[in-house]
């Protein structure tokens, strides 16, 4: 996951809890936050270097759509 995003690619988890790519601290770090259970992640991006990431989340799992994540990217756009 944080290979994806450092790579400058969105990341969409359905269902955290059950999601085979978070291992380790990633997955630690949301155990953490035991009411999120869907997030997007859109990497910022500054100069082609990935600085922060925008994320939405959501209490329930969820099946992120091709608009979910067009929305997110225009978001993390204007952000710049």
């Amino acid at each position: 996951v944080l290979e994806r995003l450092r790579a400058g690619e969105a990341v969409a988890l359905d269902d955290v809890p059950l999601d085979p790519r978070l291992t380790g601290a990633v997955r630690a770090d949301y155990a953490r936050h035991d009411r999120i259970r869907a997030a997007l992640g859109v990497p910022l991006l500054k100069d082609g270097a990935w600085v922060a990431t925008l994320f939405a989340h959501d209490v329930e799992p969820r099946r992120w759509t091709a608009d979910d994540l067009d929305l997110a990217r225009e978001v993390a756009e204007r952000t710049w």
